[in-house]
This record gives C-alpha cells, structure tokens and sequence, in this order.
C-alpha cells in the first residue's frame, strides 16, 4: 500500500446506523460512520489512520467543533467503521464532512476530496435533544385543515391578530389591554380621578379594603384584621379605630429601626388605657417596667432654651357654687407583703463648676423613704440613714425628720418624732437632735451620730436611741421612718 492515496470516489454513509433508531430519545450525541476506502482502484486493506472534521458547506468555511481523530482504524475489504461524535452541532441545517487519512504511522495525511454530505440519519441527534420550544424554521406553514388542540395547558404567545370570533365572556384568565376597557374601568397603574361617590364597605362576609403591602405597611378596613378610618357621626369627625368587631379589640402602634426588626411601641386598649412599654395598660397612661421611664419636656430645638413644664389637678366649672378644685395625688409604686411602697424624691439640677455646655446634673433635694428602716432591737438601737457625695470645696446641709416607733410585740408601745440638722463638708460632718422639737409617747430618748460609710467614705447620719417600757421586756419591733431635706446640690445616698 502506498503512502499517498488516489482520490477516493466511493465513501459512503451507511443508512442503517446503529445510533439512530426512531424509537430511541434518550442517547448522546455520537454516531457510527461506514465508508470505503480504495488504494489504487482496489479495496484498501490494514490499517490507517483517520481525521474527521465538520462543516457547515461543502467547501471553504471553519470546522464545526474539535476534529475527530481515529488512528489504527482496520480496513478490511475496504470497509472501515468509525464511531464520530461532534457533540450538538446538528440543528437541523445540511452538514458536511471532511476526510483525511493515511497508512498507519506514517507523516503526513491526505485529504479527500468532496467533503461527504451526511444523509438524514444523523438528525435523529435533535430529535432526541428536542425539549421546550421549537424554533420557527422547525414548524411553519399554512395549515388548511382544522387542528384542535384540546389540552387546557396549552397557550399561545405573539401576534393574534389574525383570531377572529373570540367571545369576551369566554376569558377565564390573562390581561386585556387597557385601551380595550371602559374608562371608568380603575386601572392599577394609571392616574384617575374619581368624580363620584364612591364606597368601599367591609363586612363580616369579608368585604375588604387594602391599601399598601400588608406585609410592609397598609391600610386594611378588613373588618377582622386592620384598622378603620371612618366618619363618626355622633361626634361629627373623623376616627381611627381598631377595626377588629369582637369588643375587645386594641389600637397598637409600631415602629422600625434601621436594621431592626418591627416593634410594637404602644397601644390603646378597648377601655382607652395608653400603654407605651406595655400591652394591657393598667392605668389611664401606663409605662412598661421593663426599665426605668422618665417623662419630660424637650428643650427648644431652635434656641436650645428650657420651657416649663405645669401638670394640675381638675378645676371645678366655672359656675358652680363652691366646688374643690381636684387634687394632685405623686405616689410611688406599692410593695406586696413586707415590702412596703416605694420612695418619693424631687430633684433639682445643680449648677456646674465652671461655665460651659455642659448639661447640669440632677440632685435628690427632697426624699420621703417609703419604707420604715429597721433599728437593732437591742437598746440603745441603732442604724445608719443616709450619706452625701462631697468633693472639692462643695459643702451640704439639711435637716431629717424622723418617727421612731419601738413595741414588745404586745400593748408597750414607745414612740417618738423630731427633727435631725444637719451639715457636711469632704471631710467632715456634724449633727444634732432638736430637743424642743421632740415629741414622744413613752421612753425613746433618740439622737444622731455623723461618721463616714462606704464605699467612698462619704459623710453620713445615723440614729440612735434608749427605749425603756414601763415593765421591761424584749424590744420585738424596732423602726424609724424618715424624710431627708438636702438644701445642696451634693447627690444623696441611701444606706443599707
């Protein structure tokens, strides 16, 4: 066998390949190739090896893919059989293949000449890949006689033009164009003016108005599950009201922070409560316990200066003959038990050191210590009141108030009230018991001590006192109430 081959006249596809029977889908993309190959006007025989490229004309062009190599193929007789595979490069358009071979091991190839036009068969490939949509080129043409297509999964896209005899009334879904609607037709995204009048009612069959994304912010007039802005007749204006038609329904109020979640800020109870903080509001305006509240009047935000703040009880009408006025009633909290109420303090704000900016801070000026302070049950007894932060050249003064109570836990009883002044400087404190302004039922003989209590060694008061009953027994209670006066702007605090 020579190197160098004459030209091959006489390749051909066989028609029956394996790869494509009609009834198979689901293979790949290779296929089986069948040719002749002749040296010298006879059937070449041995082996050789084989290029395969593929184009989209019969000459000219670039291969379509990466060319086939197949080397050692065996010749027999002149038939040869090699598997191809191109991957999806046939869509359906005329493709050509290229040949080049020569003897096996040898240097160079030689190319056939024409390129062979593969037949039909190797686009059972498509047919087996076809999913989805058909192209345009794949199904076109006048149809003459009727096609039904019964399959209510079918639809259609594109120009519809040309359908005629369709009946409105058979619409069961889709959009109609809105040049095709009544004008007084309310479109979603057009802007309309609505000259009538007109109602939107929420029932309980479920009647429902909602304006806005329910999960983001709206309003809903669902009777069951928003809010109602509505007319109220009786009182001739507008309301904003809870919409859920139980009774028992609440107005809450929400906010958002930046990155934060919604939150539930407030809410206006059934019975009008106004809980911030908390959700059953038990009072006219309640705060939740949560932390401590304070409530307060801003300072001018164009100026920066203060204003005052007035809070009164109810007058009486004018017109009626002598009415009281109402009172003014600042409680603390209750205890429960042996816990007793809590303290009443009234502060004031001290002025700074030094001239600046800088916000003054507030001082207890007055306390009234709601809970009775337990003395040792010893005599004489004894128990520490309070102590005054002092720094620099800050002093303090006041006077303490005080009841002391002491019984056997029986009928002797010994009691007795006065008055404690006092004064203090960082480094030094001073009291004394008013003598003319005691009072007592009994045996009690109080008085005061100063000292320094920590943390901070700070100046503080202490009391004392001598009951004696008239038949000895066993102190069994031993207490003192009190109230401080502070006439400083040095802060108080109370001693365990």
């Amino acid at each position: 066998m020579k190197n160098t081959l004459p030209l091959l006249k006489n390749i051909a596809l066989v028609a029956a390949l394996s790869m494509f029977a009609a009834t198979t889908l689901a293979q790949g993309t290779a296929f089986t190739y069948q040719g002749q190959l002749r040296s010298s006007g006879s059937p070449a025989n041995g082996r050789y090896d084989f290029t395969f490229a593929l184009f989209a004309a019969s000459s000219g062009g670039n291969p379509i893919g990466s060319t086939v190599n197949a080397s050692g193929v065996v010749v027999s007789n002149g038939i040869f059989t090699v598997s191809l595979d191109f991957g999806a490069a046939f869509p359906g358009a005329d493709r050509w293949l290229e040949i080049s071979v020569r003897t096996n091991g040898a240097v160079s190839f030689n190319t056939l000449a024409p390129r062979q036009l593969l037949t039909p068969s190797p686009y059972s490939i498509t047919a087996g890949t076809i999913s989805g949509t058909l192209g345009s080129a794949a199904l076109s043409g006048n149809y003459t006689s009727p096609v039904n297509l019964n399959n209510p999964a079918n639809s259609f896209t594109g120009n519809g033009g040309g359908l005629s005899n369709l009946n409105a009334s058979a619409l069961v879904s889709g959009t109609v164009a809105d040049n095709r609607l009544s004008p007084n037709v309310a479109l979603l995204n057009a802007s309309q003016v609505f000259t009538g009048s007109n109602v939107f009612r929420s029932s309980a069959a479920g009647g429902r108005l909602l304006v806005g994304d329910p999960m983001i912010g709206a309003i809903d007039t669902n009777r069951f599950t928003g809010m109602a802005f509505q007319y109220e007749p009786f009182f001739g204006e507008g309301a904003l009201l809870s919409s859920y038609d139980d009774g028992f329904s609440s107005l809450g109020f929400y906010t958002k922070n930046n990155g934060q979640p919604v939150t539930k800020r407030m809410v206006i109870d059934p019975n009008g409560n106004v809980g911030i903080g908390t959700f059953s509001p038990l009072n006219l305006l309640s705060f939740g316990a949560t932390a401590a509240r304070t409530i307060g009047m801003d300072r001018n935000s164009v100026t920066g200066a203060a204003n005052s703040l007035t809070i009164v009880g109810s007058g009486a009408q004018n017109g009626s003959a002598d009415q009281p006025g109402g009172d003014l009633i600042v409680a603390p909290g209750v205890g429960t038990g042996l816990g007793g109420g809590g303290n009443i303090r009234i502060q004031t704000a001290a002025a700074n050191d030094i001239s600046g900016i800088a916000d003054n801070t507030y001082t207890d000026r007055r306390i009234i210590v709601g809970k009775a302070k337990q003395l040792t049950l010893s005599s004489p007894g004894f128990t520490s009141l309070f102590s005054v932060k002092l720094t620099g050249t800050h002093t303090a003064g006041g006077r303490v108030f005080y009841t002391v109570r002491a019984t056997d836990g029986a009928s002797q009883i010994a009691t007795e009230g006065g008055v404690i002044q006092w004064l203090a400087t960082p480094n030094s404190i001073t009291c004394t018991a008013e003598t003319t302004d005691k009072i007592h039922l009994g045996t009690v003989n109080s008085g005061c001590t100063p000292g320094f209590f920590n943390p901070g060694s700070q100046p503080g008061i202490s009391i004392f006192d001598n009951v004696a009953f008239s038949s000895p027994a066993p102190i069994v209670i031993h207490e003192v109430y009190f109230t401080i006066e502070n006439e400083s702007g040095a802060p108080i605090r109370l001693e365990p």
